[in-house]
């Protein structure tokens, strides 16, 4: 078993390259992935982004135009309202990864050791980062 590189990426929603839920939830399939290998990914969290900001704004948005005298300032969807703003995010990606394709190949000793490290890494997320909601996550083992 040899070390394993870590890397961290970060993605936005707004970017082209960004994030990518379709693809993270292999609803789009790239050429990197081996399609025999889908059954295998794990998923850990999958929520419609329109549930996470409901869960998470609705009642504020609710009594924010509740509040609003003018029409013209209510917002109807706050997802949309932040998606085609220029100042905030509608969410970001992190892509957390160890080893690669070649350092840690499904089925080999260091790919059990990524895989391991990646659940342990998803499971205590939410201890470590309380302020974060995770609104989709999952482990793809299908490279």
């Amino acid at each position: 078993m040899s070390a394993l590189s870590t890397s961290f990426t970060l993605g936005k929603a707004s970017s082209p390259n960004g994030a990518n839920v379709e693809h993270n939830n292999r609803e789009f399939i790239a050429d990197n992935v081996d399609v025999n290998r889908i059954a295998d990914n794990i998923t850990y969290v999958k929520q419609d982004v329109r549930q996470a900001y409901e869960e998470l704004f609705g009642d504020a948005l609710r009594e924010y135009n509740a509040r609003q005298k003018q029409p013209c300032r209510r917002i109807d969807d706050y997802y949309e309202h932040i998606l085609n703003g220029r100042r905030e995010e509608a969410f970001y990606e992190i892509i957390v990864q160890f080893g690669d394709s070649h350092s840690a190949p499904v089925g080999s000793e260091n790919g059990e050791l990524a895989k391991n490290l990646l659940d342990e890494y998803i499971r205590s997320f939410n201890e470590r980062n309380k302020n974060l909601h995770i609104f989709n996550a999952c482990t793809h083992m299908d490279w």
